[in-house]
């Protein structure tokens, strides 16, 4: 409700769940209902980013849906949690048993540049691949992950340097992230929806894995395209 009086064009009444109308503190009720559903994986969750939404909301109203939202789950930690629309995050991951031939004990980190998204388009198959990877460039991550425009996909790039210890060319991968939602576009009624009036893609609703695992020589990642038709 507060969203579509930014004068967002996706709005249509009859998507406000019953239970927030005539709620004297709709805000409330919705971070409330929020917390309540991931309260289960809260300590799984590493951490949150602003959103276009959230901004709105704390700009007509005063107060961060996302900074309460952190508060709630994790109190005096919330600020370790929160990202800003976008930041960085290292995960570092440790060997846990062996010899010093499986380098056990040593740890191994990977670098993940996270942004709620940019507009990217989606009318052409590749226009969204385009727009990200163009801002990825930017960031010395080994995994830029974005969201946004709902688009479901993952793909990689292989960026060539020098060990200069080892005097030899590597290889590095480097992956892209667009996690996608569990948003339909298109509507399987009468009503006419915003994605179809625009002729947008439809959407693959569904999310991504992202798998790691450590080997003698290095770090293995992989990721798998969870969608749901």
């Amino acid at each position: 409700m507060v969203v579509a009086q930014g004068g967002d064009k996706r709005y249509q009444a009859d998507m406000i769940d019953p239970a927030y109308v005539g709620c004297a503190n709709p805000i409330d009720r919705m971070i409330d209902d929020y917390c309540e559903l991931v309260d289960p994986i809260k300590d799984r969750i590493l951490c949150l980013c602003d959103s276009n939404h959230h901004l709105t909301i704390e700009q007509r109203t005063g107060t961060s849906p996302t900074r309460r939202i952190a508060e709630k789950l994790w109190g005096k930690e919330a600020d370790k949690r929160m990202l800003g629309y976008a930041g960085f995050l290292v995960t570092r991951f440790e060997y846990a048993s062996g010899n010093v031939t499986t380098r056990a004990g040593k740890v191994r980190s990977l670098t993940w540049s996270l942004c709620h998204g940019i507009g990217t388009g989606g009318k052409t198959e590749g226009g969204f691949k385009t727009t990200i990877g163009n801002d990825a460039i930017n960031y010395d991550c080994d995994v830029a992950c974005y969201a946004h425009n709902h688009m479901l996909d993952g793909w990689d790039r292989i960026i060539l340097g020098v060990d200069h210890y080892a005097n030899k060319v590597i290889a590095k991968k480097k992956v892209r992230i667009n996690s996608g939602s569990y948003l339909k576009g298109f509507s399987d009624d009468i009503s006419t929806s915003y994605v179809e009036k625009a002729r947008m893609k439809p959407n693959s609703i569904g999310h991504m894995e992202f798998s790691v695992r450590l080997n003698r020589d290095g770090m293995e990642t992989y990721y798998v395209k969870r969608m749901i038709l």
